[in-house]
């Protein structure tokens, strides 16, 4: 964030985006293939195949799953991160090249760039990658455009704002832990577990980079 932060004032443009729902529309095809590329032990896919190839009870009815990881599997993380190695590929090398930033974090990156050609390169690529996994861009968590004044959200921080001169924490990573307060109140959730949930959050806040 902080790396993010400090060149963002070298730039005029900026794409930023994450992918809609992720986890669920990761295709068992695409990954299988990727994990074959970069694991040559066939007892190790033959492990990660057989965890993949799972018949899910729909109301009694058994469906062969092609499609979607369990965000409770310890390993889906590690999937997740990989599976979108192609984008870091390709756009990692393109803004390498022409001197731009790019960072991903899981399903969430972003791209700056300092003319409209080149940010119109960079939407083509992303776009194209995602069509070749078989994605779809968040339609309400993507801005492509100028940077503006007021920065933008990245990661629950607002970045390049330029009135506060800072990293600061979005609007939404205040407004969305106010709503799951509300929520554990109404299910008569302990306060000290309530109080633990708000020592998380401020954690999670204070130790993910330096705020204002």
């Amino acid at each position: 964030m902080r790396a993010v932060n400090q060149c963002v004032e070298d730039y005029r443009f900026v794409c930023r985006s994450d992918v809609n729902s992720y986890y669920a529309t990761i295709a068992h095809a695409i990954l299988k293939r990727q994990l074959k590329m970069l694991i040559p032990c066939e007892t190790t896919l033959t492990l990660l195949h057989r965890m993949l190839d799972r018949l899910d009870d729909v109301n009694g009815v058994l469906h062969h799953v092609d499609i979607g990881l369990s965000k409770g599997n310890p390993i889906s993380p590690l999937l997740g991160a990989m599976y979108l190695q192609q984008l870091d590929d390709e756009l990692g090398q393109y803004c390498e090249k022409h001197a731009l930033f790019y960072g991903r974090f899981m399903d969430d990156w972003v791209i700056l760039c300092r003319t409209r050609p080149q940010l119109r390169t960079v939407v083509r690529l992303m776009n194209r990658v995602l069509n070749a996994v078989k994605m779809t861009k968040h339609p309400f968590k993507t801005y492509i455009g100028r940077l503006k004044t007021m920065g933008f959200d990245f990661l629950g921080y607002r970045i390049g704002n330029r009135l506060t001169k800072g990293l600061t924490i979005a609007w939404t990573t205040w407004a969305n832990p106010l709503a799951k307060l509300r929520q554990l109140y109404e299910q008569g959730v302990s306060v000290t577990d309530i109080g633990q949930y708000v020592t998380r959050w401020w954690r999670w806040v204070w130790g993910r980079g330096e705020v204002e």
